[in-house]
C-alpha cells in the first residue's frame, strides 16, 4: 500500500490538505496529515511529540505531498519541516501541490514534481495528483539496474 504524508503551511493550505487527505483515503491510500488538528495525531500529544511523529512519518512514507498556499513560505513550522526534509534527503519523494510558484518555500523551489491547483476548486486537481503519486511511487520502487559490463574487445 502506498503511504502518503501530507504537509502544509497556513490555514488555506490546511483546508486543501484536509480535503486531499479524505480523497486519498477514499482511494485506499494510507495517509498521514501532519497537522495538530488532524485525526492522525494522538489526542493530547505535546508539540514535541507531534513534531517527532511528523518526522517519523516523513521518513517512513513512500511519498510526501506538500500543500502550498499564500501563507506557506512564511510559516516557521514549514521552515523546520523543509530543513528536516533536506537534511534527510527526502526531496526525491516529495511532490509540491501549490496554488502558484510564489507559494512554494525557497528550499523546495527546485523540485521538478510540482503541480498547481486552482485555489477556488483544488479538488479538480486531486485525480491528477493521485496519478503523479502513483508514478512517483513506481519510479522510487523500481530496482536500480547497473549498467552492463563492457564486453571484451580489440
Amino acid at each position: 500500500m502506498v503511504q502518503v504524508a501530507i504537509g502544509y503551511g497556513g490555514t488555506p493550505a490546511e483546508q486543501v490538505a484536509t480535503k486531499l487527505r479524505s480523497y486519498l483515503k477514499d482511494e485506499d491510500l494510507e495517509v498521514f496529515l501532519a497537522s495538530p488538528h488532524s485525526h492522525d495525531m494522538p489526542q493530547g500529544a505535546s508539540d514535541q511529540e507531534q513534531w517527532q511523529l511528523i518526522q517519523k512519518k516523513f521518513l517512513e512514507c513512500n511519498i510526501i505531498v506538500y500543500v502550498c498556499h499564500d501563507e506557506t513560505p512564511d510559516r516557521s513550522a514549514v521552515k523546520a519541516e523543509m530543513t528536516f526534509i533536506k537534511k534527510h534527503n527526502l526531496f526525491n519523494k516529495m511532490i509540491i501541490f501549490s496554488k502558484s510558484d510564489s507559494c512554494i518555500p525557497q528550499k523546495a523551489k527546485k523540485i521538478w514534481r510540482s503541480m498547481h491547483f486552482a485555489p477556488e476548486k483544488p479538488e479538480e486537481s486531486f485525480s491528477r495528483l493521485l496519478n503523479e503519486i502513483f508514478r512517483q511511487h513506481i519510479r522510487l520502487s523500481a530496482p536500480i539496474q547497473a549498467a552492463p559490463a563492457p564486453t571484451g574487445g580489440a
